[in-house]
């Protein structure tokens, strides 16, 4: 149960929430409002398949390199409310308020209860949040069904919770299949520990899993996943290698690569003997990549939105001059609106006090696994796969995000941040709590 006072907090965060959604939603500009790069390939597929039955196109009857679990998602909302982009903005809204909650949950079962309120805070006021609620794009549906898996991955020792993270994260991959091979730092670590739970997880996946390549296979001939991820690592990873090594720009060996050579099947190939020949270059740009992912801004996201620039045009390392120069270049680039500019400035700052405290949490987590290992026997292994189920799901998601790096793919462990960064701060508060209350005794007891 809610006390006035925690309720108050959660009603108003909400509220806030909700306001500033429909002041953006009000300013949304751009010749296709509220879409980016990849939306009207989702429009289009939804459109036929909420006037078709199928998503298989007789005019291009081959499986799309995407997944299909947001096309579904849109031409589910476009059967019963309608084609306009309100509906769709609504149900995300909805599914953003959802987020909210189980982040609180998460928050809970890693920090504790006073800990929930600071993560509800933080939650709402995410520019992630705000941003993509507002975007034809899978980041927010994506985000929706990995928050709920690793909510019910918390829970090990539970067959249900087993069988709820399984079904999540196979959906997941319909949506995109970045959590494909997630599931086998999972299985091993989690068999070691509760080999049936981790056995009914594996089926209720493959259960998802199986199918769509059932699906894909009646309906497209074709029983695998889109090539999402070869494209990814030919016409995005690759020309970063081969700018490296002609000295020109990325953007430019991107587009000679397109129009040379079209198809995935004959990149792959140079692809794989170009990391061969230059294996620490290669994963120099893969890091530098994911570190991109990291620290880069969600504000520039709200310039697409705002109809100023497109997605991909607003970078850091597309500036010139100092590294202030570059700073400020990228906060300002493809806005005129002083708080769009204000917006940015806010974000980069609180993006660097936050990893601050994610950093003290996961300490937190360590400290708390620690104690419970020499202490509660009992508990040992839930602490243990707490643990390394916050530091994997960072690594993985981090990680997948290297063939090239944005604030977008970020949204994948924005709730995980989120929560870590409130275990941090009530850590912090505790900590400055007592030290407060142990200096007043020793006033009160100083002659």
């Amino acid at each position: 149960m809610l006390c006035a006072k925690n309720r108050v907090v959660v009603v108003i965060g909400i509220l806030v929430f909700l306001l500033l959604s429909l002041w953006l939603y009000l300013h949304v500009g751009g010749v296709r409002p509220h879409c980016d790069v990849d939306s009207m390939a989702y429009v289009e597929r939804a459109a036929f398949l909420t006037t078709t039955g199928t998503f298989c196109n007789p005019l291009a009857p081959a499986l799309p390199y995407y997944g299909l679990g947001y096309p579904l998602f849109l031409a589910t909302i476009n059967y019963f409310f309608g084609t306009s982009f309100v509906w769709i903005v609504l149900a995300q809204l909805l599914l953003t308020l959802l987020n909210f909650f189980i982040i609180c949950h998460i928050a809970t079962m890693l920090f504790g209860t006073n800990t929930r309120y600071i993560a509800f805070i933080l939650a709402t006021t995410s520019f992630g949040y705000l941003i993509f609620a507002q975007f034809i794009l899978t980041e927010l549906l994506l985000a929706t069904l990995l928050t709920a898996s690793f909510y019910f991955l918390l829970q090990p020792q539970r067959l249900s919770s087993a069988c709820y993270a399984g079904l999540l994260l196979g959906l997941s991959v319909l949506v995109k299949p970045v959590a494909l091979y997630f599931t086998i730092p999972l299985v091993v670590f989690w068999g070691a520990l509760f080999w049936r739970h981790a056995l009914v997880f594996v089926l209720c996946f493959w259960l998802i899993l199986g199918g769509l390549l059932l699906h894909n296979y009646y309906v497209f001939g074709a029983p695998r996943l889109g090539s999402l991820a070869s494209i990814n690592l030919c016409y995005w990873f690759y020309p970063y290698l081969l700018a490296h090594e002609k000295g020109t720009l990325v953007e430019y060996e991107r587009a000679e690569l397109c129009r040379r050579q079209p198809y995935v099947n004959q990149v792959m190939p140079e692809l794989v003997a170009a990391v061969k020949d230059r294996p620490l270059v290669a994963a120099w740009y893969w890091f530098f990549n994911m570190f991109k992912t990291a620290v880069g801004l969600y504000v520039t996201n709200l310039k697409v939105l705002m109809g100023g620039v497109r997605g991909g045009d607003v970078s850091f390392f597309k500036q010139t001059g100092s590294i202030w120069q570059k700073m400020w270049g990228y906060i300002t680039m493809g806005t005129t609106e002083a708080w769009v500019v204000g917006a940015a400035v806010s974000e980069a700052v609180l993006l660097a006090g936050r990893y601050m405290f994610v950093l003290l949490g996961l300490y937190r987590l360590v400290f708390v696994f620690k104690k419970t290992n020499n202490r509660i026997e009992a508990y040992k292994n839930e602490y243990a796969w707490q643990l390394y189920l916050c530091v994997a799901f960072l690594g993985y998601f981090l990680m997948v995000t290297g063939h090239d790096g944005c604030a977008r793919f970020r949204m994948m462990i924005e709730f995980l941040l989120i929560v870590l960064a409130a275990g941090g701060l009530n850590h912090c508060v505790n900590s400055l709590g007592r030290k407060q209350v142990c200096a007043r005794l020793r006033y009160w007891g100083s002659p």
